[in-house]
């Protein structure tokens, strides 16, 4: 017996307007209830697509971390050339900042490569803080 059917039978004494207020309830919350398993199923399946999007994107970029510290060093290159151009009012600080991960870009890949697919992993997981 259904929680909805063994509601009839309790609500079929009471007055008519009080019945309908709860058949609605019960109604609304079997509703909610079907769509919370069809969200929480979408969201098993976007979480799993994404985590084998960055599992896959970290091993890409795992075969080949020095280029992919000589490509950032292009983009940290192109954001000084603009910065030094411009007035902006932290252009020093920024400009240093850019430097020092100009400097250190290897082992910034390797981090963010590290990173990417210990995220991924985790979202395959579905490990929560």
């Amino acid at each position: 017996m259904t929680p909805i059917t063994m509601a009839w039978s309790i609500i079929s004494n009471l007055p008519l307007q009080f019945s309908v207020n709860i058949s609605r309830l019960l109604l609304f919350l079997e509703l909610k209830i079907t769509c919370n398993k069809k969200l929480k199923l979408a969201i098993t399946i976007v979480r799993v697509i994404v985590g084998v999007l960055f599992i896959f994107s970290g091993l890409v970029k795992a075969n080949d971390p020095l280029g992919l510290s000589y490509k950032m060093k292009e983009f940290f290159e192109k954001w000084n050339e603009g910065l030094e151009q411009g007035s902006f009012f932290l252009n020093n600080l920024l400009i240093n900042l850019f430097q020092f991960l100009h400097d250190h870009s290897l082992s910034l890949s390797v981090l963010m490569i590290a990173f990417e697919i210990i995220a991924g992993v985790a979202l395959l997981l579905g490990w929560r803080m």
